[in-house]
């Protein structure tokens, strides 16, 4: 498949960077098709989707998608060259940054039911803790990335990412 083609010149020729007009999907509501959602799951460096304008009424926006669900080196670097990146394109553009993670606890519907023993409040917790150590991972991710706190909106969103994201770029009109 084409997603699988552009993965491997990406690793023959050890890309740094794929950059790619976003294509929706017909008879969708959905921002990215099928392509667009696997590169940006599978590709080895970061992936710069195009989606039309991202000016809404009158106000630039650039927004960085990182994957925090891996806590390892590539994946850290990985993640700040997205950073790096999107909010050196936000300055040239005089645009507003939005930093944005998806996350979830794995298993928590289940957590939540009467086999495991745990209270709500003790699956409540671990929830509260999970979304604590997502942000803060975030915020250093940002500061490995020379950002200022003034220099960019952060968005923890909860849930499956790729439905999270395309429900906050439909919502935020980017």
């Amino acid at each position: 498949s084409d997603f699988v083609e552009i993965i491997r010149e990406v690793l023959r020729a050890d890309h740094d960077l794929v950059i790619k007009s976003a294509a929706p999907l017909a008879f969708s509501d959905r921002v990215f098709g099928s392509l667009d959602l696997h590169l940006v799951r599978k590709c080895p460096c970061p992936v710069w989707l195009l989606a039309g304008s991202n000016e809404v009424k009158g106000r630039r926006r650039v927004l960085a998608a990182v994957n925090m669900s891996r806590d390892d080196e590539v994946q850290h670097e990985t993640n700040r060259l997205i950073v790096q990146l999107a909010a050196s394109q936000a300055e040239r553009m005089h645009a507003h940054l939005s930093l944005i993670s998806a996350w979830q606890v794995p298993g928590e519907t289940m957590l939540r039911g009467p086999r495991t023993g745990l209270t709500a409040g003790e699956v409540d917790h671990l929830v509260a803790d999970t979304k604590r150590k997502q942000q803060k991972r975030m915020y250093k991710l940002a500061a490995d990335a020379k950002l200022t706190e003034s220099a960019y909106e952060l968005h923890l969103l909860k849930g499956e990412p790729v439905a999270v994201l395309d429900t906050f770029i439909r919502e935020n009109e980017i």
